[in-house]
């Protein structure tokens, strides 16, 4: 995903970082095989780690559960074409708002220290911010976007597991 990251970056001709996996055959398996990969992590992750020690409730063991279907779906699901475009877009719609209500979350867990429920609140906030903002990027070009809200969760999830 890193690789794909860096890729978009010095393309900035693609409008998002899934339209990068249709730039050809190897880049789509690295973009399926990235967001599977990493979903099985983090359900480690998450499932083995984070949970028990969190005591997370069981909507917050739902949530991560819907996470980790719908980032894999995503990536097997291409965003070109009409159907699966929809799926695409519904699938990768529901990871953002998933991504967003457990750090929304963890912010107010109080089994998670008071530093990073502070930094996840402010990661959440700048979430909205970016939601928000999204309205004035011309149709289609949220590849800026995407990476700030991506680098923001990874953060937000680090500082969460490393400090709280």
């Amino acid at each position: 995903m890193a690789g794909i990251m860096f890729y978009t970056t010095r393309h900035k001709t693609f409008p998002t970082v899934s339209h990068v996996a249709l730039n050809g055959k190897l880049t789509r398996q690295v973009f399926f095989w990235g967001l599977t990969i990493s979903a099985i992590i983090f359900a480690v992750l998450m499932y083995g780690w984070a949970v028990p020690e969190f005591a997370l409730g069981v909507w917050l063991q739902l949530i991560i559960g819907i996470l980790i279907v719908s980032q894999i779906l995503t990536g097997l699901f291409p965003v070109q074409g009409k159907r699966f475009g929809v799926t695409h877009t519904l699938f990768a719609s529901i990871l953002g708002i998933c991504m967003f209500i457990l750090i929304t979350s963890f912010s107010i867990t109080e089994t998670i220290s008071v530093g990073a429920r502070i930094f996840d609140a402010f990661v959440a906030i700048s979430m909205l911010i970016l939601l928000a903002a999204s309205i004035y990027v011309p149709r289609g070009r949220y590849l800026l976007h995407e990476k700030i809200f991506f680098a923001f969760w990874h953060i937000a999830l680090f500082v969460t597991i490393y400090f709280g």
